[in-house]
C-alpha cells in the first residue's frame, strides 16, 4: 500500500470514529479534530481546576504582549499553542507540562489523548474497529468472532495509541533541568553522615563547615562566635547548658537552620538516624541492671540509651541505614506507575532510571524540596499514602525519611508472605540481608520500649519492697543454694542451647539474671566472712581474758570496731540485698518489652537466648507468676505484626533522630 492510499484509508476510519464525514483537507484535518478533542479534554480536567489557578496564569501571562484580538487561553492552545510554548524558556516549559502531567510535548500529549477519546467513545461498526485493529496491531492478531463489539473498541484503542507512543516516545522532545555539579561534593557529605554515626563521633559537621553552609559571618579572632543572619546585633554563641549555637536575641538557631538547609538535609537526617540505629545496637541491658544506673538523672530516652551504650558494638546496624535507603529507592520507583517515574525523571534532570537512583541516594531531600514541583510531588504522596497506610507522622511525608519508611513497610509486609509477626522470625532458620534488617527493627523496639519503662518506672524503696513481696524470694542460705542450684541448671542448659545454634536466634540483647546473681552471691559471701570470722575471735577473747575491767580504754576501741566492721557488713548486705532487688526488677521490666513484641508464647516455645558481656551467651530464666498479672498489659500471646513493629519503630526513632545533634 503506498501513502496515498495509506493516508486515505486512515482518514476514512478515524473520520467514522469520529462520526463525522470524510474531510477534504484529508487527514490533516482529522488530526486537527483529535487535537482540539485532546485539547478540551486538558482544559476542563486539569487547568480549570482551582489547585492549577497559579499555572493558568502563567500561562496567560504570555498571551498579553500579542494578544490583540482578546483570544482566550483555550484559544491559544487549539490553534497557537507552538506560539505559546516558544515565548517560554526550555525548561519552564518541561516544569508546566510535567505540572500538567504530560511526558510528552504539549500537541503529541494531546493528539494521542485525543485519539484515545475517540475510541474510547467510539460508535463506529464492528467493521470499521476491526479495521483498526488490523491496521495497528501486530501482524498475528485476529478477529475470533466472540468479541462484543465494546472489546473490540478497547483493543483498537490500545493498538492505535501503542503505535503512536512509538512515534512520540515518553520524554523525547523536552528539555531536562540541570542536574547540580557538586553531585561528588554530596555523596562524599552523605557517605561521611554514615561513617562518623558508626565511629560514634558526636556530630557531623563542625562548627565552621556549619558555618559554611549557612553563611554565617565570623567575628574575627573569637573562636564559635558568629554574627546572626536574622538580627543586625545579635550574636551567635554557644549558649548553655546545650551549647547549642544560637542567637540570644531572637533565637536563632544554627542547629535547627542546618538540619533544614537544602544542602545539608539529607546527609544530616541520615546520619541522625544512623546514630539512633548504632545506640540501639550497642545497648547494654546489664548495665540497666546494675544499681550504678539510675533512669531519673536521665532526661529522656535518647539519654538513657547513651549511658548504657557498652564499647563492643555487634555492627548490626553499620549498614542498616544505608541498606534501607537503597531498598527504599527500589520499592518507591517499581511501585510508582511508570507515567509517575518518568514525571520525576524530567523535573529532577534524570536522563534514566538509573541516573534517578543515584538522585535519590545522593540528595533526596534536594530532589524533593528543590527540585520537584508541587503536583508532581502531590502525585508522589497520593502513592505514599495509601503505599505505606498507616504512617501518620508529618516527619515520614519528607525524603529521605520516606525511603526509610517504605523499605522497613515492605521488609515486613513481604516476609513469609504478609501477615507475619515478630515471633515468626525467632522461629526462622535462613539468614539474609532482609531478616537482619527486621530482626533488628524488632530488637531495637524492645530497647526501645524498655528504656521508655525504665523512666516511667523510677526506683523507689516502697516499690521495691511491693515487688519483692510479690516476687516472694526465699532468704538466708536457703536463698543461696537455691540460686547456685538454678545457677548450675541453667549453665547445663546453655551448653545445650550452644549445640542447637537455631534457638539462638530467639534472643534479645540483655544480660543473663542468672550471672548477675551469682556475682552478688559471691560478693555477698565475701564481704560477711570478715564479720563472722571478727565474732567468733571476739567471743573467744571476753570468755577467756581477765583483764577487761583494768583497761578500759581498750574495751572501748574494741567495742567502737566491732560496731564499725558490722555496720560494714550490714552496709554489705543491704548492698547485695538491693542490687538484686534491682535486678530482679528490671529483668521483669525487661520480659514486658520483650513480651509486648515477640508475645507471651515465646518463653512456652524457645530457650530464650540473651548477650552476657562476661560469658557470652546465657539463657534468661522467665520471671515469677506474678509478673503475668501485674507487669503485662499490652501483651499478646501471639506478640506484634512485623507491619505494626515497623511502624512504632520508625515513630520512636525518627522522635529520637530529630533531638540529635548534627554540630560538633
Amino acid at each position: 500500500m503506498d501513502a496515498a492510499k495509506g493516508e486515505k484509508l486512515l482518514c476514512g476510519l478515524f473520520a467514522a470514529v469520529l462520526g463525522v464525514d470524510e474531510p477534504a483537507e484529508g487527514l490533516a484535518e482529522v488530526l486537527a479534530i483529535l487535537f482540539h478533542r485532546g485539547v478540551d479534554e486538558v482544559m476542563r480536567t486539569i487547568l480549570n481546576k482551582p489547585s492549577y489557578a497559579k499555572l493558568r496564569t502563567v500561562l496567560s501571562s504570555r498571551l498579553n504582549d500579542d494578544n490583540v484580538a482578546g483570544d482566550s487561553l483555550l484559544e491559544w492552545l487549539r490553534f497557537r499553542p507552538c506560539t505559546l510554548f516558544s515565548r517560554m524558556a526550555p525548561v519552564e516549559v518541561t516544569y508546566t507540562l510535567t505540572e500538567m502531567g504530560f511526558v510528552r510535548p504539549f500537541v503529541a500529549h494531546c493528539t494521542l489523548l485525543g485519539v484515545s477519546l475517540a475510541l474510547h467513545g467510539s460508535q463506529a461498526s464492528r467493521g470499521m474497529l476491526q479495521a483498526l485493529c488490523r491496521l495497528f496491531s501486530s501482524s498475528d492478531w485476529h478477529d475470533g468472532g466472540e468479541e462484543s463489539t465494546k472489546q473490540l473498541a478497547v483493543d483498537a484503542e490500545k493498538a492505535v495509541a501503542r503505535c503512536v507512543e512509538d512515534v512520540w516516545l515518553p520524554c523525547e522532545g523536552m528539555e531536562l533541568p540541570e542536574v547540580p555539579a557538586n553531585m561528588e561534593a554530596r555523596q562524599r557529605l552523605t557517605e561521611r553522615a554514615y561513617r562518623t554515626a558508626r565511629e560514634r563521633t558526636s556530630g557531623l559537621l563542625s562548627v565552621k563547615e556549619a558555618a559554611k553552609y549557612l553563611g554565617l559571618r565570623a567575628i574575627r579572632g573569637r573562636r564559635d562566635l558568629y554574627h546572626c543572619k536574622r538580627c543586625p546585633d545579635g550574636l551567635l554563641d554557644r549558649t548553655p547548658p546545650n551549647a547549642v549555637l544560637k542567637c540570644g536575641r531572637c533565637h536563632y538557631n544554627a542547629e535547627f537552620e542546618l538540619q533544614t538547609h537544602t544542602d545539608t538535609r539529607h546527609a544530616c537526617a541520615l546520619h541522625q538516624f544512623s546514630v539512633v540505629s548504632g545506640l540501639l545496637d550497642a545497648f547494654s541491658v546489664s548495665r540497666s541492671f546494675t544499681t550504678a544506673f539510675i533512669p531519673s538523672a536521665c532526661r529522656d530516652v535518647l539519654q538513657v540509651l547513651r549511658q548504657l551504650r557498652h564499647a563492643r558494638m555487634l555492627q548490626v546496624s553499620g549498614d542498616f541505614t544505608s541498606d534501607a535507603v537503597g531498598i527504599g529507592i527500589d520499592v518507591l520507583l517499581s511501585g510508582l506507575p511508570e507515567t509517575t517515574v518518568s514525571l520525576l525523571r524530567l523535573q529532577s534532570g534524570a536522563t534514566d532510571t538509573t541516573a534517578l537512583k543515584r538522585l535519590l541516594a545522593v540528595d533526596s531531600s534536594r530532589v524533593w524540596s528543590a527540585m520537584l514541583r508541587s503536583h508532581v510531588r502531590e502525585q508522589v504522596l497520593d502513592w505514599f499514602r495509601t503505599a505505606a497506610a498507616g504512617v501518620s507522622t508529618v516527619q515520614a511525608m519528607v525524603m529521605p525519611e520516606m525511603l526509610l519508611v517504605l523499605a522497613l513497610q515492605s521488609l515486613a509486609r513481604n516476609f513469609a508472605g504478609g501477615g507475619a509477626y515478630a515471633k515468626d522470625l525467632l522461629l526462622g532458620c535462613t539468614r539474609s540481608q532482609e531478616t537482619s534488617m527486621l530482626r533488628f527493627t524488632c530488637d531495637g523496639l524492645v530497647k526501645l520500649i524498655y528504656a521508655e519503662r525504665l523512666l516511667a518506672n523510677p526506683l523507689t524503696r516502697a516499690s521495691l519492697d511491693a515487688f519483692m513481696v510479690e516476687y516472694a524470694t526465699p532468704s538466708g542460705s536457703s536463698d543461696c543454694s537455691e540460686r547456685r542450684s538454678r545457677s548450675r541448671s541453667l549453665r547445663r542448659r546453655c551448653r545445650e542451647a550452644d549445640d542447637n545454634d537455631s534457638n539462638a536466634s530467639g534472643s534479645s540483647t540483655s544480660v543473663s539474671i542468672a550471672s548477675v546473681a551469682r556475682r552478688a552471691c559471691a560478693r555477698k559471701r565475701r564481704r560477711q566472712s570478715p564479720s563472722a570470722s571478727y565474732s567468733s575471735a571476739s567471743t573467744e577473747s571476753g570468755t577467756s581474758s581477765s583483764f577487761s575491767s583494768c583497761y578500759s580504754d581498750d574495751d572501748e576501741e574494741d567495742k567502737n570496731t566491732m560496731s564499725n566492721l558490722k555496720s560494714e557488713a550490714e552496709r554489705a548486705r543491704q548492698e547485695t540485698i538491693e542490687s538484686e532487688e534491682v535486678l530482679r526488677l528490671r529483668s521483669v521490666q525487661y520480659w514486658a518489652a520483650y513480651c509486648e513484641v515477640y508475645g507471651t508464647c515465646s518463653i512456652e516455645s524457645l530457650t530464650v537466648m540473651v548477650e552476657d558481656e562476661e560469658n557470652g551467651m546465657s539463657i534468661l530464666p522467665p520471671p515469677p507468676n506474678s509478673f503475668w498479672v501485674s507487669e503485662v498489659k499490652r501483651a499478646t500471646r501471639e506478640g506484634m505484626l512485623l507491619v505494626t513493629v515497623a511502624d512504632e519503630f520508625l515513630a520512636k526513632v525518627m522522635a529520637l533522630a530529630a533531638a540529635t545533634r548534627v554540630i560538633k
